[in-house]
C-alpha cells in the first residue's frame, strides 16, 4: 500500500541512546567508526533517492528527537521526528538490515530501517556489507516495494554484493504504487525552461514549491520588485531542507537580463540557498532554478521566495485536501467523494474534514472500480487525527442499500482507526461513516481528522490468527509460548467479547521475554472495536499471557478473545541461504507467574508500551 502522502515524505537519523524496543540505537557509533559521518550519510539518503527520481515521491531530511521507535504519534507528519527512521542495533545473525512499508495501522512504526551492527557495515569496499547496497534494499521496503526471486532486483531477498541502481523491475513496482515522476504545476500549464517562458509571478508575498523532475530540467520565474525610496536590499530564498534531497542552483537575474546573484548547494545534508542583492532598484527580476548535480539528487522538489517569506512547517498527510463545509451526519446526505481528487493524498479517496460535537458523525459515499472478471476488492478506511493528542476517531462501513458491511480492525492506536473489507464488490457504491470512538466527556472526543479509502484488487494486509480462547471464573488466564526466529517488527490486533454486558470486562495480554521482563501489553474491551499495538521482538524464546479483568474484581462466567497479526518488518539476509522465517506460537505454555493484572481505563486506547504507564486516555 502506498504512503498517503508521498510528496512529503521525511527522513530521520535517530541519534545515539534512542530507544527501539529493549536496546539502545547506536547508528552514530556504528558508521562513524570507520567512515566519516558526512560519507556515511550521504550514501543512506542516496539509498532512497535512487528509489525517489523515479515516482512521484519526495523525501526530505529532518531532525530527529530521540523519541522511542513505536511512540504512539501520527504515522505520517510526526514533528518529532521522520516518517522514515533509521536506527542501529545488534539484531543477532539472521539478518544484515530490516525495514518496515506503510501499513495502515496507525502504528508510527512504518517506513523504520534498523542496521545489525552484529555486522561489518559501512561505505563501499571497505566494510564487509555495503551500506548503500543494504539500505537501497530496505528503501524499497519503507516505499512499500516487497521482496522477489530476481537476482537482478535490489529486493532480492539476500545481499549479493555492491549494486549500482534499481533493475527495471524495481522501476515498474515502484510506479504501480506511486506512478512515473509528474511535472510541477507550472510547467504543467506551459514548459518554464527558458528565460524567455519564465512563469510570472507577479509581486508575490509567499513562496511557491515547484520540481525539477529530469536532471535536464530548469526553471525559470519572472518576479517584480516595487521600487524603493532608495537603494533597498532584498534576499531570495531557497529551500529544500524538510521538502527533498534535491541540490540546487539559484541564480538572479535583473530586467536587462545580467547576473546580480548566484549560489549553489553541494550536498542533499544543506539544500537550502540565499541570494542577497544589495541596493537593489525596483523593477523586474528573474529566477532561474536548476540542478548542481547531475546524480540522483539533481531531481527533487523545492520551495522559493523572497526575503523571509519561506516557512516550511512539518505537515500531516491531509496536506492539501479539500476541507468539508456542508452537513453529512447522515447517510441520505453522505458527501460524494471522488476518486483521486486530490493530488494530496496517493490513495483512491482522501478527505479533510472534523467532529466538532461528541455526537456527530460524517458520512461519505465512495464507489469501487469496475473490474471486467469481477473480481473481488480489498477496501481499507482509515481515519487519522490532525493531532496526535486530537480525536480519537472510528470507523463504519455500509453497502448500497445502507447496511452495514463486515470489516475487520486493523489499526487501534492513539488517534488512528483503521478497517478492512475483504471481498468488497466492484463498481458499487459504499458509505463510510466516521464518528468518535471517546467518551463524550473526553477532550478526545472532537478534532480534525483526515479520511482516506483506497481499493485494491491485491490484499495489502494480510492478517493471521495467533491464538484466541475462552477465560472463566474458574480460568481467567491462559498462556502461550512465542519462538522468534529472528527480529520483527509485529502489528497484533486483540479483541474480546462476553455475554454478560452487566461487567465491563477486558483482556490483557501481555508478552514476557525469556527472562520474565514485560516487553509488551495490550488491552481489549468487550464490546468495544478489537484494539492494535506494534512491537518489535528481537529473536529468541517469549511468552504470551492472557487475562480477564474488570473493575470489581468479579469476572463473568465467560470472556471470549482473538489475537490476529502480521510481521511488518521484512529483512535482507546476511547470505544466499535464506534465514528461517517462521515463528511459532505454543498454546500449552502456562502464563508466567507475575503481579496481578490490574484494571486498565484507558477507553479506547488499549496499547501499554513497555516503556511507560499510562494516564486515564493518553501514554508516551
Amino acid at each position: 500500500m502506498p504512503w498517503v502522502d508521498p510528496l512529503h515524505l521525511t527522513l530521520s537519523l535517530a541519534p545515539d541512546g534512542t530507544m527501539v524496543g529493549t536496546a539502545e540505537n547506536s547508528l552514530t557509533q556504528s558508521l562513524s567508526s570507520q567512515n566519516a559521518t558526512g560519507d556515511w550519510r550521504v550514501e543512506i539518503l542516496r539509498a532512497f533517492q535512487t528509489w525517489v527520481v523515479n515516482a512521484n515521491i519526495n523525501v526530505g531530511l529532518v531532525a530527529d528527537g530521540g523519541q522511542a521507535f513505536g511512540i504512539a504519534g501520527l504515522t505520517q507528519g510526526d514533528t518529532r521526528f521522520g516518517d522514515i527512521r533509521l536506527a542501529a542495533e545488534s539484531l543477532g545473525t539472521s539478518v544484515v538490515a530490516t525495514g518496515t512499508a506503510y501499513e495502515p495501522n496507525g502504528s508510527t512504526w512504518s517506513g523504520d530501517v534498523l542496521l545489525n551492527t552484529d555486522y561489518n557495515i559501512g561505505v563501499g569496499n571497505q566494510a564487509t556489507y555495503d551500506l548503500y547496497s543494504v539500505l537501497l534494499h530496505e528503501a524499497g521496503h519503507a516505499f512499500g516495494v516487497g521482496d522477489n526471486s530476481d537476482l537482478l532486483s535490489v529486493m532480492y531477498e539476500n545481499y549479493l554484493g555492491l549494486r549500482t541502481g534499481l533493475s527495471s523491475q524495481d522501476v515498474s513496482d515502484l510506479q504501480s504504487l506511486y506512478g512515473p515522476r509528474k511535472v510541477d504545476a507550472f510547467d504543467a500549464k506551459h514548459s518554464n525552461g527558458t528565460q524567455a517562458s519564465a512563469s510570472y509571478l507577479g509581486s508575490f508575498s509567499s513562496s511557491i514549491t515547484a520540481d525539477i523532475t529530469t536532471l535536464d530540467d530548469v526553471d525559470y520565474y519572472k518576479f517584480f520588485i516595487p521600487p524603493p525610496a532608495s537603494g533597498t536590499t532584498f534576499s531570495a530564498q531557497l529551500r529544500t531542507s524538510g521538502v527533498s534531497l534535491l541540490v540546487p542552483s539559484l541564480t538572479i537575474y535583473d530586467s536587462s537580463g545580467n547576473v546580480v546573484g548566484f549560489n549553489a548547494a553541494n550536498s542533499p545534508l544543506g539544500g537550502d540557498l540565499s541570494v542577497a542583492i544589495p541596493n537593489a532598484a525596483g523593477g523586474t527580476y528573474y529566477a532561474r532554478i536548476s540542478n548542481a548535480t547531475q546524480s540522483v539528487f539533481g531531481i527533487g522538489s523545492y520551495q522559493f521566495g523572497l526575503s523571509a517569506q519561506i516557512s516550511v512547517p512539518r505537515t500531516s498527510a491531509s496536506t492539501g485536501l479539500t476541507a468539508s463545509n456542508r452537513p453529512n451526519d447522515l447517510l441520505t446526505v453522505a458527501t460524494k467523494l471522488t476518486a483521486k481528487n486530490s493530488s494530496g493524498t496517493s490513495l483512491d479517496f482522501g478527505y479533510r474534514s472534523s467532529i466538532s460535537t461528541p455526537s456527530e458523525a460524517d458520512f461519505y459515499k465512495v464507489h469501487s472500480q469496475n473490474n471486467t472478471n469481477g473480481a473481488r476488492l480489498e477496501m481499507i478506511a482509515l481515519v487519522s487525527a490532525a493531532d496526535v493528542n486530537g480525536l480519537a476517531p472510528n470507523v463504519e462501513v455500509f453497502d448500497s442499500s445502507s447496511n452495514p458491511v463486515a470489516v475487520q480492525v486493523i489499526g487501534n492506536e492513539r488517534g488512528f482507526f483503521s478497517v478492512q473489507v475483504l471481498n468488497a464488490l466492484p463498481n458499487r457504491d459504499y458509505y463510510v461513516k466516521v464518528s468518535s470512538l471517546a467518551p463524550s466527556t473526553s477532550s478526545h472526543s472532537t478534532g480534525d481528522y483526515f479520511l482516506g479509502v483506497n481499493f485494491s484488487l491485491n490484499q495489502t494486509v494480510n492478517m493471521k490468527s495467533f491464538g484466541g480462547g475462552t477465560l472463566t471464573q474458574a480460568t481467567p488466564q491462559e498462556g502461550q509460548s512465542l519462538t522468534m526466529n529472528r527480529p520483527t517488527a509485529f502489528h497484533f490486533v486483540l479483541s474480546a467479547a462476553t455475554t454478560d454486558a452487566t461487567l465491563s470486562a477486558q483482556v490483557q495480554m501481555s508478552i514476557y521475554d525469556q527472562n520474565g521482563n514485560l516487553v509488551f501489553r495490550l488491552v481489549a474491551y468487550a464490546g468495544q472495536p478489537a484494539s492494535s499495538g506494534v512491537t518489535y521482538l528481537l529473536a529468541g524464546a517469549y511468552t504470551v499471557r492472557y487475562s480477564a479483568v474488570t473493575r470489581t474484581g468479579v469476572l463473568p462466567s465467560a470472556v471470549s478473545f482473538a489475537l490476529k497479526g502480521t510481521a511488518l518488518s521484512d529483512p535482507i539476509g546476511p547470505t544466499l541461504t535464506p534465514s528461517d522465517p517462521t515463528t511459532t506460537i505454543d498454546p500449552t505454555t502456562p502464563p508466567p507467574t507475575d503481579l496481578d493484572p490490574v484494571w486498565s481505563d484507558l477507553s479506547y486506547l488499549s496499547i501499554v508500551p513497555s516503556y511507560g504507564w499510562i494516564d486515564p486516555f493518553f501514554y508516551y
